[in-house]
């Protein structure tokens, strides 16, 4: 797993606070109360994500 993470690091953005997870994508942000990635203008979500 170390191995995987250390090969996905440089393709993923750093996450701002340790208690929260690490975009899977560089933008989307995810949001640390859900599965689902932050609504964002650039990313329009259903509202059946939120």
């Amino acid at each position: 797993i170390i191995a995987i993470l250390n090969y996905l690091t440089p393709h993923l953005p750093i996450s701002p606070a340790p208690h929260l997870p690490i975009s899977p994508s560089p933008h989307l942000p995810i949001s640390p109360h859900s599965r689902f990635p932050i609504p964002d203008s650039r990313f329009p979500i259903p509202d059946y994500f939120n």
